[in-house]
This record gives structure tokens, sequence and C-alpha cells, in this order.
């Protein structure tokens, strides 16, 4: 409503419930595969002092980390 944007798995809860107990943690970074391609869900924290390019950079650095650990090893932009 506020964003004008869907986060799609970035920040949402990810985990399981049970009666009585739940385990769950807020997906920071996060991918959703199909096939040979993937779909990467990451993000970083905009205050006041933010510089927006070094926001980015960070932003693809987690991106990275997330496609190194699915066996690639390039960032593309969307």
């Amino acid at each position: 409503e506020h964003e004008g944007l869907d986060r799609g798995w970035y920040a949402g809860p990810v985990g399981w419930m049970g009666p009585g107990r739940a385990h769950l943690m807020v997906g920071l970074r996060s991918a959703r595969v199909r096939g040979s391609r993937a779909r990467l869900f990451v993000g970083c924290g905009i205050v006041a002092g933010s510089i927006a390019e070094a926001e980015w950079r960070e932003t693809e650095m987690k991106s990275l980390a997330v496609l190194r650990a699915l066996g690639g090893g390039d960032v593309g932009r969307q």
C-alpha cells in the first residue's frame, strides 16, 4: 500500500507451525528456483544518511551470496 510494489518473499516469515509451537524466521535472503532460473529476494535498509549507490551495491553483494549458494556467479538487473 505504501511502497507500490510487491516484496515477494523478502522479509516474509519462513518456518513451520504446529499445535502450540512455531519456529519462524524473517526471510532476508531467499530464492525461488524454477528450472534453470532463480528469482532472488534481498534488500537493504534505507535511512536518512543512506547513499543510494552504496545501498544498491550492498543489495547486489547479498544477491551474489544467494546466487553462489545456488551454483551461479553473476547478478543480473531486472
